[in-house]
């Protein structure tokens, strides 16, 4: 009865348009599987969000397939301007990041509308803010932010990083900067390599599988197969059990069965 009513559900649910696509790779859309790739290709870890989510319905980054560029939807966040939001709908990912954003720094080519909100950082110029971007996943604790180089592309500030969806960057003004715990690329690595490492595997009791477990200094365990008996391998008999090897019993003088039977008669 209980497969039967599980059978239905699963079945209502692959009918019901609003429930979309699983998130199975093999049930993915094609245009979100080609993305997916490419970015994976770039080093970047992209995740979508389920289409019923706002952040996946707003994503209009996508993937040029005869170019093999993306494009990528990009916001632009103002701390020190009233928390402005800009967007960019679509930002080639081989520009350096620094002249995309150089179009809201400029009062030139900045919009009317937002110079009033921005002009402490039209003040400051390029070289007066820090564009800093929200790491995803991590397991540290607390909130970590990477500072991206506005002399590189969007393709490398991107590259060893996760983003969900698409980027959203901070542009902060440079005496407000402290207010941002920053965190390395390299270092964010390190901290899944430690968790994947120290995670057991349920098959053979090891950290990954194939492996050997290690500690937090890459050492491995040594002696973790061997059964420990506690009533004859205690620690604390390890060192009186040596002792007593080496020490020279005496031995005794005792005749055989037959000679004490013999003497027992005799006397």
């Amino acid at each position: 009865m209980l497969l039967e009513e599980m059978t239905r559900n699963v079945e209502k649910y692959s009918r019901d348009p609003l429930k979309g696509h699983s998130r199975h790779e093999k049930d993915i859309p094609h245009h979100l599987f080609k993305l997916k790739a490419a970015t994976s290709s770039r080093d970047i870890r992209w995740h979508f969000l389920p289409r019923n989510f706002s952040r996946h319905k707003d994503n209009t980054t996508y993937l040029d397939w005869k170019t093999n560029v993306i494009w990528w939807r990009v916001e632009w966040i103002f701390p020190q301007g009233n928390n402005i939001k800009c967007v960019d709908e679509r930002l080639g990912e081989n520009v350096r990041i620094g002249s995309h954003v150089n179009k809201y720094l400029d009062p030139a080519v900045c919009d009317l509308s937002l110079r009033e909100h921005l002009q402490f950082y039209q003040s400051a110029g390029l070289s007066g803010v820090h564009l800093m971007f929200k790491a995803e996943k991590v397991p540290k604790a607390g909130v970590w932010y990477y500072e991206l180089d506005p002399a590189l592309t969007l393709k490398e500030n991107l590259a060893g990083k996760c983003v969900i969806e698409f980027p959203t960057v901070y542009v902060v003004l440079e005496h407000h900067k402290h207010l941002f715990e920053t965190l390395d690329s390299d270092e964010e690595f390190e901290e899944y390599d430690i968790m994947s490492r120290d995670f057991p595997n349920k098959f053979n009791g090891t950290g990954r599988r194939g492996f050997p477990r290690t500690n937090r200094n890459g050492v491995v365990n040594r002696g973790t197969d061997k059964t420990n008996n506690f009533l004859f391998n205690h620690p604390d008999n390890s060192d009186s059990s040596d002792a007593e090897q080496n020490v020279k019993k005496p031995k005794l003088d005792i005749p055989p069965y037959h000679v004490l039977i013999k003497q027992h008669k005799m006397s």
